[in-house]
């Protein structure tokens, strides 16, 4: 460890020789910043990008945000683990995009498959309130036959009544199973 004197406020501390630090702290730092890189003080000050050096930002914004020039395109749809069919904003038209961005989750480039389809077929966005069902349960089956718009809380109910009938179903599968196994079949 090397001591050294803070170049802003003069106090002496330790730092490793490798770090070459010249501040004490995050604030003194912070305080010679906006003293000395303001105006014409800045590096950049009276400099502009040339034409291919905003090229290359745009390039680089472009495959950061998302879209066919980002290295992990897959063509802009992909399934979740849940099983729902998701769409990359990108692969709509701008028109669609401005419509239906406030259904997309917040800082999120993808939408719910089932959800753009009856958008699209409602004109509208959907509100965060509106659920969208599928009626053969199949989650990536989105043809518009298949989708039919929910209140959250009848969707809610409706799932937990299938998923005690199918609890009840395992029960009585269960019961006969151990019927025959206390008196086997006649045969």
């Amino acid at each position: 460890m090397i001591t050294i004197a803070c170049q802003e406020c003069g106090k002496l501390f330790q730092t490793w020789p490798s770090r070459r630090g010249r501040f004490c702290s995050h604030q003194c730092y912070a305080k010679w910043v906006s003293q000395n890189r303001r105006g014409p003080a800045h590096p950049m000050f009276g400099k502009h990008h040339s034409a291919e050096s905003l090229q290359r930002m745009r390039l680089k914004h472009a495959k950061i945000s998302g879209g066919e020039l980002n290295p992990n395109w897959r063509g802009g749809i992909y399934t979740t683990k849940g099983g729902y069919v998701q769409v990359s904003l990108h692969l709509l038209t701008k028109t669609e995009q401005k419509q239906l961005a406030s259904m997309a989750v917040r800082g999120r480039l993808y939408i719910p498959e089932h959800r753009l389809v009856m958008a699209q077929l409602l004109g509208r966005a959907l509100t965060p309130a509106e659920t969208v069902h599928h009626r053969n349960g199949i989650k990536d089956d989105n043809r518009p036959e298949n989708l039919q718009i929910r209140d959250a809380s009848d969707h809610k109910k409706e799932h937990w009544n299938l998923i005690r009938e199918v609890q009840e179903l395992r029960a009585e599968n269960e019961r006969l199973k151990s019927l025959l196994a206390i008196s086997p079949p006649l045969g």
